[in-house]
C-alpha cells in the first residue's frame, strides 16, 4: 500500500495532466472550431488555436507545480505546498476573471479551469493532511511526556 501512495505522489498528477490532455482534444474533436463566417459561428464552441495555447499553458503549470513541490523529496513540505496553492490560487482566479469577463468561454479553457480547480482542492487537501499529521504527531508527543 505505501508503494502505492509513493506512485500516487510521484506520477498522480502527470496521470491527471495526460487524462485533461485526452478530454481537451476530444473537445476539440467534437466541437471544430469557429468559423470565420458569422451564420456559423452561433454553433461552434471552441476558438481557433485554443488547444494547442490551453496544453501550452497547462505544460507550464504543471512544470512550475514539479518544480516548486518536488513529489520525489515531500518530507516537511507545508511550506512549499502553502506557497504553490497560494500561486495556483491567484492564477486560477486570474482565469476565472478572465473568463467571465470574455463574450464566449470555449469549451476546451472551461476544461482548463477545471483542471485548475481540481489542483486547488488538491493542494487544499494535501495540505489539511499535513497539517493535520503535524498536529497529531505534536499531540501524541506531548502526551509521552
Amino acid at each position: 500500500m505505501r508503494s502505492f501512495f509513493r506512485w500516487l505522489r510521484l506520477y498522480g498528477l502527470a496521470v491527471y495532466w495526460v487524462i485533461l490532455l485526452g478530454l481537451m482534444y476530444l473537445e476539440t474533436i467534437d466541437n471544430l472550431p469557429i468559423p470565420t463566417d458569422a451564420e456559423g459561428a452561433a454553433f461552434a464552441q471552441n476558438f481557433e488555436d485554443d488547444l494547442s495555447r490551453n496544453v501550452f499553458a497547462s505544460l507550464i503549470e504543471i512544470t512550475c507545480l514539479y518544480l516548486i513541490l518536488r513529489p520525489w523529496s515531500f518530507t516537511q513540505s507545508v511550506g512549499r505546498v502553502v506557497g504553490t496553492l497560494v500561486l495556483v490560487l491567484l492564477w486560477t482566479s486570474a482565469l476565472f476573471y478572465v473568463a467571465l469577463n470574455a463574450g464566449r468561454v470555449s469549451n476546451v479553457l472551461k476544461i482548463h479551469l477545471l483542471w485548475l480547480v481540481v489542483l486547488n482542492l488538491g493542494l487544499v487537501a494535501i495540505l489539511i493532511w499535513r497539517v493535520g499529521k503535524f498536529l497529531w504527531r505534536s499531540l501524541q508527543q506531548s502526551r509521552q511526556r
